[in-house]
Order: C-alpha cells, then structure tokens, then sequence
C-alpha cells in the first residue's frame, strides 16, 4: 500500500459544506435548545442515539458540491448487517457490535493534471464509541478494511483504477460519536499520488464533511430524521 493516512477525529459540529439539495430548513433556536437537552454524549452509543439510520440519510445526492469542488456519486448502499470486512476488522466488528454500514462512491472532477479521484466513503453504525474507535485504529494500521461497492458497469470506460482499494489507495479512519467513518481513495489513471497531494486531501475532507453532516444533525436533534 501506498501509504496509510490517519485522520483526526472530526467533532459533531455545524457543518459548511455547500450542498443545498439536501439541507433542510429549521429553526436555529430551537435546535441549539435541543442539543443541549440531548447533550454533547448523545451519540456516543446505540442506546442513546438509537433511530435506525434510514435510506438516503447519508449520502443522498446524486451528484454534489462541496466547497466549491463537484462530485458524482457512482454507487449507494445501505446494509442492515456488516459482513465483508476484512483483516482483524471481522472479529473487532463482530455480534452486534456493528448495527449498520452505508456505504457510496463518488468521483472527482479532474484536477488541474486532469487526474480524478475515485473515493469509497463508508458510515459504519457501532454500539458505542470504544468500538468505533478501536475499529479506526485497526483501519489505519491496515489490519482490516471495508470493501468498497462495485460500480455499474461502464461508468469509468477509460479508467485504470475501478476500485480505490489497491496498493496506490489512500485511507482515512475518523471516529464521529459510535459512526466510524472510512475512506479509501485512488486516482482512476492508477498514479499513487502522496498524502500531500491537494486533489487527495480535499476529496478526504470534502467527503468527511459529507458523511458527518447527518451525524451532526442528529447531535442538534436529539434523534434520527422525522
């Protein structure tokens, strides 16, 4: 593998991405007197915060725009059970201790090298956050993983890279509450890029606020969508 990226822990906070298709209206008062009456722990475990994710809660838009930089979704899936993981990740995640997986691919844009990236993002539902965070260590050290969702066929006719977990892919682990967010990213042209690479960390960052923005949301109401 090319390399392992650790992310930080991304906090269930307002969001700024730019995606207006799938905001949705309220009352900035009353959600901050929910939070704190649902307190800044509510989603750190499956007891507490214990609506089901529902269809098109993450990941809804078919194509998106986050701070400016366009994305198309090539794939969405949403599992009531967590098998297919890899490495130490089976057993870590194993009984109940992983509730749901949703899982997408988006493509970039082309940079200004006309390179896209192709990026596997998946929201893993745990039981609490020790589970999520031991799950997260186990993916940047590489000792298991999540298996990215094949895509339709001919949607990248020219690419080199349909999957972004091979030995060029770069991974990001980040621990929201009991979600456990994972990436995993590869230029299509099969180039290994660095974990330097702008197109490569603004396609983890912008997918990052992607996938917590419904976790935020529940954190701001006290419960899953109504």
């Amino acid at each position: 593998m090319a390399g392992t990226i650790a992310a930080a822990v991304i906090a269930a906070v307002a969001i700024t991405a730019t995606n207006d298709s799938h905001r949705r209206p309220g009352n900035p008062s009353t959600a901050a007197t929910t939070a704190a009456v649902a307190g800044p722990d509510f989603i750190d475990s499956a007891r507490t915060d214990s609506d089901p994710v529902t269809d098109k809660e993450f990941f809804s838009s078919p194509r998106i725009t986050l701070d400016l930089h366009p994305y198309t979704r090539l794939a969405y899936q949403l599992d009531s059970s967590c098998a297919g993981f890899t490495g130490d990740l089976q057993a870590a995640l194993s009984a109940s201790r992983c509730r749901q997986l949703i899982r997408a691919v988006y493509l970039s844009e082309p940079d200004t090298s006309g390179r896209r990236v192709l990026a596997a993002a998946a929201v893993l539902v745990s039981d609490d956050r020790n589970t999520a965070q031991n799950a997260a260590t186990l993916i940047t050290a590489g000792k298991g993983g999540v298996p990215a969702l094949p895509l339709p066929a001919g949607a990248l006719p020219d690419a080199t890279i349909t999957s972004p977990t091979g030995d060029n892919s770069w991974r990001a682990a980040a621990v929201s509450g009991h979600y456990l967010i994972v990436l995993q990213l590869a230029y299509t042209d099969g180039s290994e890029g660095a974990a330097t690479d702008p197109a490569l960390s603004t396609a983890r960052r912008d997918l990052s606020t992607l996938a917590s923005e419904p976790i935020s949301r529940r954190l701001l109401t006290g419960h899953g969508p109504r």
